[in-house]
């Protein structure tokens, strides 16, 4: 019990930097995609697709950091949010780059209330360059 209690300091940091990149995450989607995301999510599969490959692909980022820590907790912290700020960057870019190769408005997609398949493409992209910088932190 003493371990846990020594513990839960250190684990609720990481908690709430997660919860932040996540939210950062959010935004960068709701950022490049027009109207109000909040609303597309609750009734648009492609809207969500696209969220739920972000928050996915921050998770990973997120994992990675942690995992690899150093033993500082502030260090640690910093590294986390640097890498993943790095990701976020990094996957808006590739992003607006599939927007570009797909035959596909892929910032419209999230409008549109019939799946496309395109969407598939972009959350591909997500996980794949999440995956590119977790192995980097490592």
């Amino acid at each position: 019990m003493e371990v846990f209690i020594d513990d839960l300091g250190s684990t609720v940091a990481w908690l709430a930097v997660a919860f932040a990149l996540m939210g950062a995450g959010f935004i960068v989607v709701d950022l490049l995609t027009p109207g109000d995301l909040r609303k597309q999510v609750s009734d648009n599969l492609n809207a969500g697709l696209l969220v739920g490959g972000k928050m996915v692909a921050v998770g990973i980022i997120v994992f990675s950091a942690i995992w690899t820590a150093p033993d500082g907790l502030s260090d640690g912290l910093i590294e986390a949010v640097l890498y993943s700020s790095l990701g976020l960057v990094m996957s808006a870019i590739a992003f607006l780059l599939v927007d570009v190769v797909l035959p596909v408005d892929l910032r419209r997609i999230v409008e549109e209330k019939e799946f496309d398949p395109a969407v598939c493409v972009a959350v591909g992209a997500e996980v794949g360059l999440a995956l590119v910088v977790a192995a980097a932190i490592s």
